[in-house]
């Protein structure tokens, strides 16, 4: 419409993106949208009238010294009318018109040049506007898709003593006091699941990515031997054995006991399950000399 209402044998749109001029759109010219067509740094003809922020017009390609023109251009077009696309100060591109003779823009021509120019930057600016939107859309789906799968992973672990604990007892293999501290450990994995749910539910944390710490001290002896009664019956199976130390450096440390102790069983649930028969699982914890907590789980 534009080539055609101006009489031009080539009309083009250049968008500014990352200090280059691409391809929006064109019409008399076969080239696929989004090529780059005139790279950082070029004296196009584009790139004058973009920063000086004013159209530009030569009625005679061949004998203009100021402008940078590709082969093809040079070579089929005679005279050229270049006119900026801007929002306020944020610009945008240009739109340009070629002619194949020495042409010359009227005033009336320039005038509805302009507001055609207007127009396409409204466009341009919600159709950078809409591509953001849907790069926004496809990072909280990633970041819902990578917290659903680490909520899934640590199930996993609860879920596995819950259900083994449960079929020893109801196949008559445990009772008396160890039926009672397997029942307490059921019920313990049972309301940490809940938490895990309640947290999986909560749509604004998913969104934002965080999730509030509650912090406190960790007494990582009971949380050595919490864990050890988890996989107890795994290691039994494989004829393995797990045993842990904690330096006294460890006592007084704060953080969020529910994460801290789940990372600890996952690092062991990890450590069991790819270890062979007869394995020898050793966890240590303690600080380092920079005063960092170092947890580490090792096997033979």
């Amino acid at each position: 419409l534009i080539r055609n209402s101006f009489r031009a044998d080539l009309v083009w749109l250049l968008e500014t993106k990352n200090q280059e001029l691409v391809l929006k759109g064109a019409s008399g010219l076969d080239i696929e949208h989004g090529e780059i067509i005139y790279s950082e740094g070029s004296s196009a003809i584009e790139s004058y009238a973009i920063e000086k922020k004013q159209p530009v017009s030569v009625t005679d390609l061949s004998t203009d010294p100021r402008f940078f023109l590709s082969e093809y251009i040079r070579s089929h077009y005679k005279s050229s009318f270049c006119k900026p696309v801007y929002v306020g100060e944020k610009v945008l591109g240009a739109l340009s018109l070629y002619y194949a003779t020495p042409k010359e823009l009227k005033e009336d021509e320039i005038y509805f040049l302009q507001i055609v120019s207007s127009m396409l930057a409204v466009a341009l600016e919600r159709s950078e506007m809409f591509e953001k939107t849907v790069l926004e859309r496809e990072h909280i789906d990633k970041m819902k898709t990578e917290f659903v799968k680490q909520v899934s992973h640590q199930f996993r672990t609860p879920l596995s003593a819950i259900i083994g604990m449960t079929e020893m007892i109801a196949g008559g293999d445990i009772s008396g006091e160890k039926q009672e501290d397997y029942l307490r450990t059921i019920l313990s994995e049972g309301m940490r699941l809940s938490d895990m749910v309640s947290d999986m539910l909560n749509i604004a944390k998913i969104e934002s990515g965080k999730e509030a710490l509650r912090e406190d001290i960790i007494d990582f002896d009971q949380i050595v031997e919490d864990a050890k009664k988890l996989f107890a019956e795994t290691l039994e199976k494989k004829s393995g054995q797990l045993s842990a130390s904690v330096e006294k450096n460890a006592s007084g440390f704060t953080a969020d006991r529910d994460k801290i102790s789940q990372l600890i069983r996952n690092l062991m649930d990890n450590s069991i399950r790819f270890s062979d028969e007869r394995c020898d699982i050793r966890v240590s914890i303690g600080k380092t000399e920079d005063d960092n907590l170092e947890i580490k789980v090792s096997d033979n």
